[in-house]
């Protein structure tokens, strides 16, 4: 009787044990990646985004997740008013692309973007930093 109830006490302290490390590694990964965040991009030329060729426009830009994936989702943004005041952002999205994280090893302070030039000399969007993530999302 003795043995069995070790044995109780021993699964249930490796049970704890082994919460304890899966909540340490889902606790790191949420101070990673803030999801939902947004930023906005805008486009003086016309820019390939994987396969799309977006217009120049200012566009909001947000991270998600669709389950493993990690997404980039593009929204053009719609301006009246004054001094560039932006008074909305259009509800259909113009496009969205998958993407992988890579760290930045400290929060960006502004939002930015990489570009490149593909065979057929159009300019590309390689990579985007999103404001106050500790990653960058590369497409």
């Amino acid at each position: 009787m003795r043995t069995k109830n070790k044995s109780i006490v021993t699964s249930a302290i490796l049970v704890l044990v082994l919460g304890l490390f899966s909540l340490s590694a889902l606790a790191q990964h949420e101070d990673m990646v803030r999801i939902g965040k947004k930023g906005i991009v805008a486009f003086d030329t016309p820019v390939r985004v994987g396969d799309t060729l977006l217009k120049p426009a200012k566009y909001q830009i947000q991270h998600v997740v669709e389950g493993e994936d990690h997404v980039i989702v593009f929204k053009r943004i719609s301006q009246t008013g004054s001094a560039g005041y932006i008074s909305s952002v259009s509800a259909k999205e113009t496009m969205r692309l998958k993407c992988r994280l890579e760290p930045l090893g400290e929060k960006a302070r502004h939002g930015g973007m990489r570009f490149g030039t593909n065979a057929a000399g159009e300019k590309t969007l390689e990579e985007v930093h999103i404001q106050g993530e500790n990653v960058k999302h590369v497409f």
